[in-house]
């Protein structure tokens, strides 16, 4: 039967959440099917201190599904679904202490003659000024991290900034068929395919443009690191199974899965260039 639904939610710091489904037959067929589509944003619930516009936490998923039902006679039944989405996150929240932005907080001397550099008890609360990390995309920052070299050599091209993006979907079948005899034959199959990608702040502070000296020699506070990841997989399998009322029961299968994945990571440490 014809039938649908329609969800939406709304809150604080821009959140939002609207789910659509509908289900219902395919003309005159025996199958039906099941479409379900949803959004969901998030504005994120804190503000970089060192750039207002930009937003901390904020979330954003798109998301789509088809369910194909079919069951022509008691006997057989077939089950297909497809599902895909996509993610994109902006830098998250995350908070560094160092003695430019958090002094106050090094209060212990466990070394006795040792500098004050630990932080003894529960730690302070970070307050807004401290907020802060170094989330612009840069045209220094473009120039390491996504040349066009360094793009060829990405696994998946679709990343550009700071936060996290992803692109996933996957894909399933599922037949069902009985004998005669009682004895049922399934087939199932499936693959997933993930490609997403994250840019950070290593010490997550605003440490851009700080200088100093690593083994003597001149070096910059910058640290950042781009990790793009792709994951493939793939699964099928058949069972044949006794019937469920019979005293002595069997089941005898065989299965075969595929995974792969390939990584793409870059870090710049200590200001020096991006390495792999």
């Amino acid at each position: 039967e014809f039938g649908g639904s329609i969800t939406l939610e709304v809150g604080k710091y821009g959140y939002s959440r609207l789910v659509t489904a509908i289900e219902g037959p395919v003309g005159e067929s025996d199958i039906s099917y099941r479409l379900t589509a949803s959004t969901y944003d998030y504005d994120g619930q804190y503000n970089n201190a060192i750039q207002p516009s930009q937003d901390l936490g904020s979330r954003s998923t798109d998301d789509v599904s088809l369910t194909l039902y079919a069951q022509p006679s008691d006997k057989f039944s077939a089950k297909f679904r497809y599902h895909k989405w996509t993610d994109e996150d902006g830098p998250d929240v995350g908070v560094g202490w160092g003695p430019d932005n958090a002094p106050h907080a090094f209060n212990c001397q466990p070394g006795g003659s040792q500098p004050t550099n630990f932080i003894c008890g529960v730690p302070p609360w970070p307050i807004p000024s401290q907020m802060a990390q170094d989330s612009i995309l840069t045209p220094e920052l473009k120039n390491k991290f996504f040349s066009q070299a360094m793009i060829d050599a990405f696994v998946t091209p679709m990343f550009s900034g700071f936060g996290l993006e992803r692109h996933a979907e996957e894909i399933s079948l599922i037949l069902d068929y009985e004998l005669d005899s009682g004895v049922t034959i399934q087939f199932i199959s499936a693959a997933h395919e993930d490609g997403y990608a994250t840019m950070n702040d290593v010490d997550r502070r605003p440490t851009a443009g700080l200088t100093g000296y690593v083994l003597f020699a001149p070096s910059s506070a910058d640290s950042y690191q781009l990790l793009i990841n792709k994951m493939d997989d793939s699964h099928q399998e058949i069972r044949i199974t006794s019937p469920s009322d019979q005293r002595f029961r069997w089941l005898i299968g065989a299965a075969k899965s595929e995974r792969k994945g390939l990584a793409t990571r870059y870090s710049q440490l200590a200001g020096y260039a991006p390495s792999a």
